[in-house]
């Protein structure tokens, strides 16, 4: 599928169509999962022209292993774009950060927005809007960019860097944006992945693709 530049589609009649794709653990509080859904998939920008599906995926032992089931699903659906989120994630001023992605996606380019992390209330922003930055810590892709580099390893640590360094190989730059944020809430309950393990497998990766 071809991504519609802005300019030859009405919203009106023929919205964006985003899939959402939310990993989350059955022994998590419910309130992570129905705050990731309301702040990602909010009602009132259906008015604006976007149609959201989210795809929760439950128990997986990694994000990486979730996104993989739930971004096959979307693809298949439908889905233009995708977010690859996660259940302990809080999107603010999401009509800016649609707006600005499915933007920076036709551009030819992977959005990277900061990240708030309420342990310390430290910002992850990794450069100023506009420079090209290593990841996007919470990866939105047009179907075609997610179609050349997904499925990814079975990554916990390391998802989000693998996705942008194969990015960067097929030319598609990750560039920070500014305008939205994300807020993460460290949700702990249930994970299961080994750093080790992480480490070794993303290591191979590396070599075996050639990613930098």
């Amino acid at each position: 599928m071809t991504e519609r530049m802005p300019e030859q589609r009405d919203t009106a009649f023929d919205p964006y169509r985003i899939g959402v794709v939310i990993p989350t653990m059955d022994v998590r509080p419910k309130h992570h999962l129905d705050r990731a859904i309301r702040t990602t998939c909010p009602p009132h920008l259906e008015s604006l022209g976007y149609v959201f599906a989210p795809s929760v995926q439950l128990n997986y032992g990694t994000c990486g292993e979730a996104w993989n089931v739930g971004q096959q699903k979307l693809l298949a659906a439908g889905a233009e774009y995708l977010l690859l989120a996660a259940d302990d994630l809080e999107l603010r001023d999401p009509e800016v950060f649609y707006s600005t992605a499915v933007d920076v996606c036709n551009a030819g380019q992977l959005p990277a927005f900061p990240v708030r992390e309420t342990r310390t209330d430290r910002v992850y922003d990794d450069g100023q809007p506009g420079t090209e930055v290593a990841f996007a810590r919470v990866p939105f892709l047009s179907a075609t960019q997610a179609r050349a580099l997904l499925p990814i390893p079975n990554l916990h640590y390391y998802s989000d860097y693998c996705i942008s360094a194969r990015g960067r190989k097929h030319g598609w730059a990750t560039v920070m944006q500014g305008g939205a944020e994300w807020v993460h809430h460290w949700a702990i309950e249930g994970r299961q992945h080994d750093d080790l393990h992480d480490r070794k497998l993303w290591d191979e990766t590396q070599a075996a693709e050639g990613l930098a």
